[in-house]
């Protein structure tokens, strides 16, 4: 992995960043070249457009515009991926075996993904049953993992 912040050869800017659980944090792999990541309904990530990769150290949440709380993120040590490819809107129908192919190990079938959007956004998301959080649909971003960041 190269340090992507001193020499970034193809001149990419990160922009923004894409959370994980710390769980899933420590299992991103760098042998493999790219990672799935899946979120709700809508993501807004762009192709072509650097995302730090940052570890969330505690959890937020979000009931409301007066009732939010951000999570607390971890700067010292991240990834940076470029986005390759993105898809919103889905249901969970939509998905095929392909798609998991860059996933997580724990996120390799529908019901895996469900499981793992419900610990995500129940917390996150409070005042949502679990209907509607899965009727909200899911994005799926690909990344390319370009390098690591350590302080």
């Amino acid at each position: 992995m190269k340090d992507v912040i001193r020499s970034n050869k193809e001149g990419n800017s990160v922009t923004n960043a894409i959370r994980f659980q710390a769980k899933d944090f420590e299992k991103i792999n760098t042998d493999l070249d790219h990672l799935t990541h899946f979120n709700l309904q809508v993501s807004n990530h762009k192709v072509g457009t650097a995302y730090l990769l940052l570890k969330i150290l505690k959890r937020g949440y979000y009931k409301s515009c007066d009732d939010e709380v951000n999570p607390i993120l971890d700067y010292n040590f991240f990834y940076v991926g470029k986005c390759v490819s993105v898809k919103e809107n889905l249901s969970y129908e939509e998905l095929t075996k392909e798609d998991f192919e860059f996933s997580f190990e724990h996120i390799k079938t529908i019901e895996e993904l469900k499981k793992e959007i419900l610990y995500r956004y129940s917390y996150s998301m409070p005042n949502l049953s679990e209907n509607e959080i899965f009727n909200l649909g899911i994005s799926m971003t690909k990344l390319e993992i370009l390098g690591v960041c350590k302080k």
